[in-house]
């Protein structure tokens, strides 16, 4: 209450005490949380926050909790212990998945170079079946020429023999 006498506790032995502390004092004057580390009677520290409330402007009296340190010191050590299996995890998980990620790439990048190494030899074909057809072409032009002289000189000039005879050779 406004008079720091207790009005509720975890331990009935304190109800009914009054205790004048500076930090509740300052607590009661001001509208806003305060908070400080005390160290506790029983060993250890206790984490207290003080608000007080106001009706009408007027403050009716504060709420103080209190926290000690020795309870939540196992689970704070709890949480750390979850935290770090936690990242262990994510990190199993992520190594994981940048390694399934790499060897798909590399089995894609394998699946190109045989790919491109199939058009290079198709283009190497290509151009070697082109070459045939042109030199075939080039040779094909002087032969014909020559059968067609040879052809036009069995018909004009035909041997002695055969002249009489009247036969074509």
């Amino acid at each position: 209450d406004t008079h720091f006498n207790t009005l509720a506790h975890t331990d009935p032995t304190f109800i009914g005490k009054k205790e004048e502390d500076p930090f509740l004092k300052s607590s009661l004057q001001m509208n806003r949380t305060l908070s400080r580390l005390t160290p506790s009677p029983k060993g250890g520290e206790i984490f207290e926050v003080a608000k007080s409330i106001f009706l009408k402007d007027q403050p009716m009296g504060l709420i103080r909790i209190g926290f000690s340190s020795k309870e939540i010191h196992p689970l704070l050590s709890q949480i750390k212990k979850n935290v770090a299996l936690s990242i262990l995890v994510f990190l199993i998980l992520g190594v994981s998945a940048i390694t399934l990620i790499w060897v798909n790439q590399n089995r894609h990048f394998k699946r190109m170079k045989e790919m491109e190494d199939r058009i290079q030899l198709a283009e190497r074909l290509s151009s070697l079946g082109d070459l045939g057809a042109g030199v075939a072409h080039e040779i094909r032009n002087p032969l014909n020429a020559i059968g067609m002289g040879l052809q036009r000189l069995k018909r004009e000039f035909l041997p002695q023999g055969l002249q009489e005879a009247g036969r074509r050779w």
